[in-house]
């Protein structure tokens, strides 16, 4: 597959670009699994960051482009809470995770995943306080 030929495959039905991370996600995943000779159906487990039909439509033309691409099949799950993703994470229950580091981390003693690809840029956040807090800056 050359350089155009692999654009056009991670690109979404709404002709937005997948992510550099989701590609390469993409495409490691490919690879992993296909090199795996069985016609198990392996899952991608990944958090719940929005409504479920959202969700779906974001992250099931990855799948359907990762099953077209390595010729194995995958199934989306994506729980209805972060906290049922967390148990789920937690047992293992999911063949490949997309997830934020802060779970990666609290599983890091268990070693149940082995990371394999981040972003290039480096992980932000806020720190919230309550609205009735004296803090202000």
């Amino acid at each position: 597959m050359n350089s155009s030929e692999a654009r056009k495959a991670f690109r979404l039905a709404d002709g937005k670009w997948i992510s550099a991370c989701s590609r390469a996600l993409a495409v490691l995943v490919a690879m992993i699994a296909a090199s795996f000779a069985c016609a198990e159906t392996y899952s991608i487990g990944v958090v719940p960051q929005f409504e479920s039909r959202k969700m779906f439509s974001i992250w099931q033309p990855i799948v359907d482009e990762l099953e077209k691409h390595s010729g194995q099949r995958f199934k989306l799950v994506v729980p209805l809470t972060v906290t049922d993703f967390e148990r789920e994470l937690e047992k293992g229950s999911y063949d490949f995770v997309y997830a934020n580091p802060y779970h990666i981390l609290r599983l890091s003693q268990k070693r149940t995943y082995l990371p394999l690809l981040r972003d290039k840029s480096p992980l932000r956040g806020i720190l919230l306080v309550r609205k009735d807090s004296p803090l202000r800056t």
